[in-house]
């Protein structure tokens, strides 16, 4: 594992965990594959997965968002030898129980979430954890699909599912698309194109029909979403659980986080569900609007931000415009005043200077006739 891998499993290990004390305890972690949420040097860990490690390995030969190399040893498995498969309480019972229960993206893939959840439920000590990490359908390749409903839960329960049903591969194969988390977003929509053909869809559907175990997301789901699923779990009798945290997803992620608390044995579970369904509720009630934040919303919300900020700058702009506007205009008023007294003053000028020339050429006149009368005098002949 590179050191940027490594940084995200660690950043993810805390968001998992939050705060959890794994030291205390003994703790198991489903799935782990080759990035492990909980380490061997941690605490007293375990680990369980559907197949041994040859059978994890073999399985993702040819997965290359998956490091076989560094696929961890398994402690349980729950395929056995004749290819049935058990359940979980069964396959990790023998190092039971446990104080912790970690599970990063295994919820979703589960045939039977109730009787994954009992099963789970079985296997911890009263107030013991269960800490989720749960992919966003909105931000995935589920983004066409439709959330998982309680009813679709309910019969898969009825139906005994040991395996991913008919209607979860198909609608899996069907409806996945390549739809990367930052494109999401960024307000992209998901595109239409699918991931795998009718033919492929086919395929799958008939390896499930002929019981084998084929992977995949049986319950697409969203924090609301699954916040309401386990709400009517709680509430119905299935699920010994409280529900201590739901996380919204963070910006430019594709999962949530969710803490569950095992009822305790010895208390009136009607009272527990009574109390984990109310404090479900203030959870639910904190968690922001699905609506709001799917993905081309949340570009359209980002657009109708940048219309708003361009429309405040463009009303500084038309303020600022109006402003000098005004001052031209009283600049051009003040301009034409001074026109207009100059011309005023001029003619006043012409005026007044009309009036003081005669007054100033009669002395001249007088004075230029003297001096005529004198000269004459001077002239040979006379006097």
């Amino acid at each position: 594992m590179d050191d940027t891998a490594a940084a995200i499993v660690a950043t993810r290990r805390q968001h998992i965990l939050d705060g959890t004390d794994v030291t205390q305890g003994r703790s198991l972690e489903i799935g782990p594959l080759a990035t492990p949420i909980l380490t061997r040097d941690m605490g007293d860990v375990r680990y369980v997965d559907v197949v041994d490690l040859a059978g994890l390995r073999e399985h993702y030969g040819t997965d290359a968002t998956v490091v076989t190399e560094d696929i961890v040893e398994v402690d349980f498995w729950l395929t056995r030898e004749d290819g049935s498969v058990s359940t979980l309480a069964d396959a990790v019972a023998p190092d039971g129980p446990y104080h912790h229960v970690v599970a990063s993206h295994v919820i979703e893939h589960v045939p039977d979430m109730v009787r994954w959840l009992q099963d789970v439920a079985d296997v911890l000590v009263d107030g013991g954890s269960l800490l989720l990490a749960v992919p966003d359908r909105r931000f995935c390749f589920d983004a066409l699909r439709s959330p998982a409903t309680v009813g679709q839960v309910l019969q898969a329960h009825h139906d005994g599912d040991r395996i991913p049903s008919v209607r979860a591969v198909y609608d899996y194969a069907r409806t996945s698309v390549e739809f990367p988390t930052a494109a999401a977003w960024a307000g992209a929509w998901p595109p239409e194109q699918r991931t795998a053909p009718l033919d492929r869809a086919r395929t799958m559907v008939a390896q499930q029909q002929q019981g084998l175990y084929v992977d995949c997301h049986v319950w697409p789901t969203s924090p609301v979403g699954l916040a309401d699923l386990l709400a009517d779990l709680v509430e119905l009798g299935l699920v010994d659980f409280g529900v201590e945290r739901v996380t919204a997803t963070q910006r430019g992620h594709h999962e949530f986080y969710v803490t569950l608390r095992r009822f305790h044995r010895g208390r009136d579970r009607h009272v527990q569900a009574a109390e984990a369904v109310a404090a479900l509720a203030g959870l639910r009630a904190d968690l922001p609007d699905e609506d709001r934040t799917w993905p081309h919303q949340v570009r359209e919300a980002e657009l109708l931000e940048q219309q708003q900020v361009l429309e405040r700058r463009l009303a500084r702009a038309e303020a600022r415009l109006a402003t000098a506007t005004a001052a031209r205009d009283r600049a051009r008023e003040q301009r034409d005043r001074a026109r207009r007294d100059r011309r005023r003053a001029r003619a006043r000028a012409r005026e007044l200077a009309a009036l003081v020339e005669p007054q100033r050429t009669r002395p001249a006149v007088r004075l230029v006739g003297g001096v005529r009368r004198r000269l004459g005098r001077l002239r040979p002949g006379r006097g």
